[in-house]
C-alpha cells in the first residue's frame, strides 16, 4: 500500500506556534516602552546638558547665549520643537544674527513634545553674562506620548537646574 503522509499541523504544533508568536509580539511590546523611557532619558539628559552649557558658555565669555527653537530666518519661535539650537546672542534680540556663534544643538526625538513655562518670552531661555537668567523660576516639562512618564527641568533665576521624573502623562 502505497500512503503519502498528511499534510499540515496537528492541533497540538499550532498551539505552539501560537503560544510562541504571542509571546514574541508581548515582548516586542515591552522592549517599545523601554526603548521609548530610554529616548526620553536621553532627550531629558541632552537638555540639561544643553542648558548647562549655555549658562556656561554666558558667563566664560561675559556675553548673552540664547537657547531657543530656531527657524528658518534664524529667530527664535514656538513652538519648542525640531532642533534646540544655543548660540551667542551679543544684543540681545533672540536672532541669530551674522556674526552671532552658534555654540550647541539638539534635534529633539518624534514623539516627544517639550513645553516651556516661566520667564517671558517664551519662545527662548536667554543668560545674561553673569550666568543669570532675566526673570524668574522656569520649567521644561518634557514627555513622550506614548510613555505614562514626563520628566521636568526647573531652572531657577541663578541658572541652576532641578531635574526630576514624574509619573504623569503630558499636559496639553
Amino acid at each position: 500500500m502505497n500512503t503519502k503522509p498528511a499534510r499540515g499541523f496537528t492541533l497540538y504544533e499550532l498551539l505552539i506556534c501560537t503560544a510562541i508568536v504571542s509571546v514574541l509580539a508581548w515582548s516586542i511590546g515591552a522592549l517599545g516602552q523601554v526603548v521609548d523611557k530610554q529616548r526620553l532619558q536621553t532627550t531629558h539628559s541632552e537638555l540639561a546638558t544643553l542648558i548647562t552649557m549655555a549658562r556656561w558658555q554666558a558667563m566664560s565669555n561675559t556675553s548673552r547665549v540664547t537657547l531657543c527653537p530656531l527657524q528658518d530666518h534664524g529667530r527664535c519661535q514656538l513652538p519648542w520643537s525640531g532642533t534646540l539650537t544655543n548660540f551667542i546672542d551679543s544684543n540681545g534680540n533672540r536672532t541669530l544674527d551674522p556674526g552671532e556663534e552658534i555654540i550647541a544643538h539638539i534635534t529633539l526625538p518624534r514623539h516627544t513634545t517639550l513645553n516651556w513655562r516661566g520667564m517671558n518670552p517664551t519662545h527662548s531661555l536667554h543668560f545674561s553674562g553673569n550666568g543669570m537668567t532675566f526673570v524668574s523660576n522656569g520649567t521644561f516639562t518634557l514627555c513622550h506620548r506614548n510613555l505614562n512618564e514626563t520628566r521636568r527641568i526647573t531652572l531657577n533665576k541663578q541658572g541652576r537646574l532641578k531635574s526630576e521624573r514624574l509619573n504623569s502623562t503630558c499636559p496639553h
